[in-house]
């Protein structure tokens, strides 16, 4: 998948958000990428999105859960060799299955959850356990002083429990 052309640059932008994968652990009714054909970001990739953008200072790592790119370390080392800050949006999984020196290398965690309530969050997602998971990506975050975020889509469905 060729993501840039080789001349292309971009020096005005300093902080892109990129979709490593789009493979998740889940099948959420309500994701936007779940119904896309699998595609992954290569460190090739990589190579050519700091060539393309010489004054990054921020990368976002989201869409799926990243840690199911067969690449993810190595595009995380790449990046923050460049001193480049990092964040990760995750339902939980790739904070929780990090290794701790790759984890300390990100500034900011994004976590999803739908829903305020443990019952609520887990029937949304189809799966038990996935609330605790999305705490448990929170509580590790804050060890490692990472700055944790939760992530929410308000839906008609959601919005009341988050007034």
């Amino acid at each position: 998948m060729n993501i840039l052309q080789e001349d292309e640059k971009y020096p005005s932008v300093t902080t892109i958000g990129i979709g490593l994968t789009n493979r998740c652990n889940l099948n959420c009714d309500h994701c936007y990428s779940r119904k896309m054909a699998e595609r992954s970001f290569s460190l090739e990739d990589a190579k050519k999105t700091l060539s393309a953008f010489p004054f990054l200072k921020s990368v976002n790592f989201g869409t799926g859960e990243s840690i199911l790119n067969n690449q993810f370390e190595e595009i995380v080392n790449l990046f923050h060799s460049k001193g480049i800050k990092l964040a990760i949006t995750s339902n939980g999984l790739s904070v929780n299955k990090m290794k701790e020196k790759t984890l300390i290398k990100f500034d900011d965690a994004d976590i999803s959850i739908d829903f305020p309530v443990r019952e609520l969050h887990d029937q949304w997602r189809k799966k038990d356990g996935l609330f605790d998971n999305a705490i448990k990506a929170i509580e590790r975050c804050k060890k490692l002083n990472i700055n944790a975020s939760i992530v929410s889509v308000l839906m008609a469905n959601n919005f009341d429990y988050f007034q």
